[in-house]
């Protein structure tokens, strides 16, 4: 058995044991930012959800903001595997969300979208927009029934995913609302992100053709970001309630 495989058995049954005192003598050894296998004591703890050893980790000194060999965060980590408890106590002291724990807690382990971890980021600023004015607001998505609610929520949030419908129906007066078009133009006319990537679940087909290829144009012509993913097509199944 080599050092790693040593050191790798030895944190294992520590945390198994929940024995701080060991764990703080290992941590006095090894150094609280140590790696066993390209990953650090903090990444193996959140990878098996030992909420109470990530906290005494944190409170030594561990970075909450390390990644493995591949680029993994600890807190996105916990966020495709559904560990609230865990998340909770990375943000608490310091992790940094970014659009990768969005990703991954939509796109979570075994197909699994974590609603939970995605609430938790929402009360950070941190969401998926379906905007559409009937159909049902699919897991993980914040929705926006008007273009006034879309305009309010992007402004007020970072947002990874956003879907768009085009109709959106009448208000209280019998007035037409502004359409998921007249967003498009308010975003293009901005210049702002509207978010990293763009689904258009519309049934409108001439509604559609037009809000995609406007906003593809506003890529092109650099009024927004070019490496907005664009996509002509819904990213789940369209739903109504039976109500």
């Amino acid at each position: 058995m080599d050092k790693d495989q040593q050191m790798q058995e030895e944190y294992r049954m520590i945390m198994h044991s929940k024995d701080f005192d060991k764990l703080d003598r290992f941590v006095r050894d090894h150094g609280v930012n140590c790696e066993i296998n390209g990953s650090s004591l903090l990444f193996w703890a959140v990878y098996r959800n030992k909420s109470m050893v990530v906290n005494r980790l944190l409170e030594l000194g561990a970075n909450p903001n390390c990644r493995n060999e591949f680029g993994t965060s600890c807190l996105s980590l916990a966020c495709f595997y559904g560990f609230v408890d865990v998340l909770k106590t990375l943000i608490d002291h310091g992790a940094n969300i970014d659009f990768g724990c969005v990703n991954r807690a939509y796109y979570g382990w075994d197909g699994h979208i974590q609603v939970e971890i995605l609430q938790v980021l929402q009360e950070y600023g941190w969401i998926n927009l379906y905007l559409d004015d009937l159909r049902d607001i699919p897991k993980g998505f914040v929705g926006a029934r008007t273009v006034g609610d879309a305009v309010e929520l992007i402004s007020k949030n970072k947002v990874h995913i956003l879907s768009l419908d085009h109709d959106l129906g009448m208000n209280d007066k019998g007035e037409l609302e502004k359409t998921g078009y007249d967003f498009v133009k308010w975003i293009c006319e901005r210049g702002i992100r509207p978010a990293n990537k763009i689904y258009i679940h519309t049934d409108n087909i001439v509604g559609k053709e037009n809000m995609y290829e406007t906003l593809k144009a506003a890529c092109r012509r650099g009024f927004i970001d070019k490496d907005i993913e664009i996509y002509p097509y819904p990213i789940v199944k369209n739903r109504y309630s039976r109500d």
